[in-house]
């Protein structure tokens, strides 16, 4: 019987085979002349208070319902990634995950120049640092949705942004959120696009009040 460390560290290395070949990809993609110096222009997207959802009923849970998730950037190049009704005790909906951090762009291996996509690569607080990068209510969770939490926070801040792909796509002004390991796809299975949009007009606005940090 294979108990929860040995399934969580099992799925961890999986995921930070993952992250090694990512780097060494971007780095090889990456890499400059010595001496070339890189002209640093001002961001016009991802600005302060921009705010990004999904569509309606593009995402579902496993009591068929619709599973929200929101980009919120923060001054200073902060963020909040919040993924709100997910599957809850009684077959409802009231789980929820937060990850708070901090985010740069870098181009996409392989992509060209003129794609017009870029990757988010967030930065998480440490326990070192007293940070909470990652946050959620245990009390109303599934058992299988409680597993899944439990692995992601035992893996840490450097392991679990390996476990999610963000993009962001600058003409359709929409970052395109992924799941890369088998443990947040117990979560959620696919690629969802989230929109810009404003507090007026997001579809879960009456949604449950969470902690703020």
């Amino acid at each position: 019987v294979l108990s929860f460390s040995m399934l969580c560290g099992g799925l961890w290395r999986g995921v930070h085979r993952m992250a090694r070949e990512e780097r060494s990809q971007d780095e090889a993609f990456g890499k400059r002349p010595e001496g070339v110096e890189v002209q640093v222009q001002p961001r016009t997207y991802l600005l302060d208070g921009s705010l990004y959802q999904n569509q309606y009923m593009t995402l579902w849970n496993a009591n068929n319902m619709p599973v929200s998730v929101e980009l919120r950037v923060l001054p200073k190049d902060h963020f909040e990634l919040i993924v709100d009704h997910l599957d809850s005790q009684g077959g409802g909906d009231g789980a929820w995950m937060k990850i708070r951090g901090t985010f740069h762009t870098e181009p996409i291996s392989g992509a060209s120049g003129t794609s017009g996509r870029l990757r988010l690569v967030p930065s998480l607080p440490s326990e070192a640092e007293g940070g909470e990068g990652f946050s959620y209510d245990e009390s109303v969770l599934t058992s299988s949705t409680a597993f899944a939490f439990r692995c992601l926070k035992r893996w840490g801040a450097s392991s679990l942004i390996s476990a999610l792909q963000l993009e962001l796509d600058i003409a359709e002004e929409s970052v395109i959120v992924t799941p890369r390991s088998s443990i947040i796809r117990m979560l959620w299975d696919e690629s969802v696009a989230l929109r810009r949009t404003t507090e007026e007009k997001m579809w879960n606005s009456g949604a449950r009040q969470r902690p703020s940090n």
